[in-house]
């Protein structure tokens, strides 16, 4: 099966952008770490849980996902489907 070293379906690119991530009740600063078109690993603080609806934002650019996990100042966030990552979300900004 294809696939990186460490189970995942593909790469991540390791970024270092500043965004937002927003539920229906509220919106923290993140950071992105790594991002692919599947997903992504955030840092910030007050992260929701997993399970919960969100949407990144970078400037003029959004991709809806849900909260796959959340561990204190970090969560990985699985992106709704394919193509719903911006491709240029690493270049936004």
């Amino acid at each position: 099966m294809p696939g990186t070293t460490d189970g995942r379906i593909e790469d991540r690119s390791n970024v270092f952008l500043s965004a937002a991530l927003v539920t229906s009740s509220s919106s923290v600063p993140v950071r992105i770490r790594n991002l692919s078109s599947r997903g992504a690993l955030l840092d910030g603080a007050a992260l929701p849980v997993a399970g919960v609806q969100v949407q990144l934002v970078r400037g003029m650019l959004r991709a809806n996902g849900h909260v796959a996990w959340q561990d204190g100042s970090l969560a990985g966030i699985n992106f709704g489907g394919p193509g719903n990552r911006p491709a240029d979300l690493r270049r936004a900004g």
